[in-house]
């Protein structure tokens, strides 16, 4: 039958595009969110487009779905996702343990953009979710697969699902992870931070003057809004001017001492060969 061979077409599809992706982690099972929320999944399977090229497959579907042969493909396609799923929250897992949470959803997200699928993100009850849909050949008629990933802070529980939205088939996994310790910030990059600025952690010379170049200034940071640029080169803070045994470190330390006070900060730079001075309030 053409449902048959269809599906066993399918199914070999399946196989082919889960055993090429890359594997991150982890889609979440859709019921955490799809009664708060519309998904990626829903999205997709409510739209016009997918309507046009899923629909056949899923009539289909409905119509035969007492063939054994049929089923034998369904659960073949069912075991690939599940083994998908696992395979992508063992992924999701590892890549949170090293780069948080945060950093894990923002690799995704990034994969994503890159090749240009189809996507829906968004936190629903403090569950943090990023979906995409793909197809897997060149078919308009191939049904869209979709990969949703999912993060529970609260239960410190990430979870997986990989779905067929045509064939109404989706399964999922989910493990538990650790949020890895924040990292501690030096004198430097804090000071930095609260500043706005970036320091050259080298000493330069210009004009026979001595000093730290700016490497980079938010305009809307404390610095940046008090004048200083990317490029300038700091010379002098308050009363002291930036001599040989000044390094990087202990110019933070002083600024870090004055941030403590909200003190008004008093600095020289050089611009393209110009003095000037700034103050910043702190």
């Amino acid at each position: 039958m053409i449902l048959n061979k269809n599906l066993l077409k399918l199914a070999a599809v399946v196989c082919f595009a889960l055993s090429s992706l890359p594997s991150y982690g982890a889609v979440p099972y859709l019921d955490l969110i799809k009664d708060k929320e519309m998904t990626g999944t829903d999205r997709i399977a409510e739209s016009q487009a997918y309507a046009r090229t899923g629909s056949a497959v899923a009539k289909a579907a409905d119509q035969d779905a007492k063939s054994e042969e049929q089923k034998k493909a369904t659960e073949k396609i069912r075991s690939d996702l599940k083994t998908a799923a696992i395979k992508e929250t063992k992924g999701f897992v590892k890549l949170i343990n090293e780069k948080g949470t945060k950093s894990a959803l923002d690799t995704i997200s990034q994969y994503i953009q890159q090749k240009g699928f189809a996507s829906q993100k968004g936190t629903v009850n403090g569950i943090s979710y990023i979906s995409y849909s793909f197809k897997p050949n060149k078919s308009p008629k191939a049904p869209d697969f979709v990969y949703q990933y999912s993060i529970d802070p609260g239960k410190n529980l990430c979870q997986v699902v990989t779905a067929i939205p045509a064939l109404k088939i989706q399964e999922g996994a989910a493990a538990p992870y650790t949020e890895p310790p924040a990292a501690k910030l030096t004198v430097t990059e804090r000071v930095g931070n609260y500043l706005g600025i970036a320091l050259k952690d080298k000493q330069d010379k210009i004009n026979g003057r001595k000093g730290f170049k700016i490497l980079k200034a938010d305009p809307k940071g404390l610095a940046g809004k008090a004048g200083v640029k990317q490029g300038d080169m700091l010379v002098k803070i308050d009363a002291f001017n930036i001599m040989n045994d000044h390094t990087v470190e202990r110019i933070s330390a002083y600024i870090d001492g004055r941030i403590q006070k909200k003190a008004l900060l008093k600095v020289v730079i050089i611009r393209n060969g110009a003095k000037k001075n700034l103050e910043i309030q702190l």
